[in-house]
Parts: structure tokens; sequence; C-alpha cells
């Protein structure tokens, strides 16, 4: 993610679990910013990749919030 300092990494999340904790942000009117992180793909070695896949080692989202709003988002998190 870019530097803005305004912004706290609020977690690391496999792609199905960040999509459906957006919307909950989003339907709160929470301020987010996601990232994609990809680098164990990247990362992995022909091998792995013919014998196996991922493991999961598949891509996953970092998903950013403002940092007011980090508490009210962790509240959030353990309600679901």
């Amino acid at each position: 993610m870019n530097d803005k300092s305004e912004y706290s990494l609020f977690g690391n999340f496999d792609l199905k679990r960040a999509k459906f904790i957006c919307d909950l942000l989003d339907q709160k009117q929470i301020d987010f910013e996601i990232e994609i992180d990809d680098q164990p793909i990247k990362k992995m070695s022909p091998w792995q990749a013919a014998i196996g896949g991922t493991y999961g080692s598949g891509a996953s989202a970092n998903i950013y919030v403002k940092t007011d709003s980090f508490e009210e988002c962790e509240k959030i998190l353990k309600e679901i």
C-alpha cells in the first residue's frame, strides 16, 4: 500500500473472507483500502505448482482502515 499514515493494517485475510469484511465495512460506511497480496503464488516453484498447487499459500488481501476507525472495526470483526 502507498504510504498513508492515516491508514493502519487491519488484517490479512483470504479473498473470500476479505470480500465479506469489505462488504460489511462498506455497509457501516467505514473508509478502507484493500491491497491484494499474491506474493506466495509468484514465489511458488514450478515443481510445487505442478504437483500440488498452493496448499493455503494463495492470494490474500490486506485491508487497511483509517486509524481513527480501527477500534470500531475490531468490534465489528468480533461480532462476526
